[in-house]
């Protein structure tokens, strides 16, 4: 007959169970270490993207802030231009009332043309027009608010003869005009003189 096999003992069957009660609490420490590691990463992620956001938003916010800003400059730009637009329409109607509509078309006769291009000015009205609408120190009157009174439209300029201008002078909503004698001594010497000025807001 074979041989019985031989029973196992208690300690025997115990073996097993504590080995395998071992193996979970040497396992467990690794998973908590994995699911630490796995936390503190979401972690710094949801900072990053918190942070993240907030930037956004605030970059966002200064650039609609920016936005309504340009918009606000875009009307005031857009009404200063209406503004003007205005009073060059008032100061047209203004020269065309004194009878100067068309004196810019054909400002002198040819031959005085011809005469100061012989005496050295090549384009002669457009260097004597130049010349007063630079020289608004030959305005008589002192603006009654904090802009001076200047020439401000080129095109409201007249040359009436050889020695004889028209000009429209503004500051504001303030108005006048003046008529003025010249001469010509050279390209770069050209004398004034203020025969009579108007300005019916100052001359009252």
């Amino acid at each position: 007959m074979g041989k019985k096999k031989p029973k196992k003992s208690q300690d025997d069957s115990n073996e097993n169970p504590e080995q395998e009660v071992g193996t979970a609490i040497s396992g467990a420490p690794r998973q908590w270490h994995f699911w630490k590691i796995l936390s503190i990463v979401l972690f710094v992620i949801c900072i990053v993207l918190v942070l993240y956001a907030y930037d956004s938003h605030y970059d966002y916010k200064m650039c609609d802030e920016n936005l309504s800003s340009c918009f606000i400059e875009l009307e005031n730009a857009e009404m200063k231009a209406k503004d003007m637009d205005l009073r060059m329409e008032k100061l047209e109607r203004e020269s065309q009332i004194h009878g100067l509509g068309d004196a810019s078309r054909n400002p002198l006769p040819e031959k005085y043309i011809q005469k100061f291009k012989d005496g050295g000015l090549p384009s002669p009205e457009n260097i004597i027009l130049n010349d007063l609408y630079h020289r608004s120190d030959l305005i008589p009157y002192n603006a009654p608010g904090s802009v001076a009174f200047r020439f401000a439209d080129r095109r409201l300029l007249y040359l009436l003869s050889p020695n004889r201008a028209f000009a429209n002078f503004a500051s504001n909503d303030v108005r006048g005009w003046l008529y003025l004698s010249y001469k010509v001594k050279a390209k770069d010497d050209i004398q004034w003189k203020v025969i009579e000025s108007y300005c019916p807001d100052l001359d009252k």
